[in-house]
């Protein structure tokens, strides 16, 4: 699963936010800023095989507090999955599934609704 270019900690944040567990998550989140070789914050980006982000994950299941710690730390709320069965970008995830909780919280991080998916 995911990118090839991927780490352990990678696919454990992905993991963590798939399986709607924000304190794991945030755990993972923590251990990568903590590491002295640096911060990726890239690891916040780490896409599956259909090319969702954690964020996108969280959008469409509407795991709001998965997102939360992913937006607080840097996640791009800006990123656009132009895959085949992809919505675009979590705020048109949200949308789709009627997750207005979810639309705001992604709105409040500066997500744009002006921005086109496929």
């Amino acid at each position: 699963m995911g990118t090839s270019h991927s780490s352990p900690v990678d696919e454990k944040i992905w993991k963590a936010a798939n399986a709607n567990r924000p304190i794991e998550l945030a755990r993972h989140i923590t251990a990568l800023q903590s590491n002295p070789n640096g911060w990726n914050r890239g690891a916040l980006e780490w896409k599956d095989k259909l090319g969702r982000t954690p964020l996108i994950v969280c959008a469409r299941e509407n795991r709001t507090a998965c997102a939360q710690v992913l937006l607080q730390a840097g996640a791009d709320v800006h990123y656009v999955n132009c895959a085949a069965d992809g919505h675009g970008s979590a705020l048109h995830e949200a949308a789709h599934r009627d997750a207005d909780e979810m639309v705001v919280l992604l709105l409040r991080y500066g997500a744009s609704p002006w921005v086109a998916n496929k």
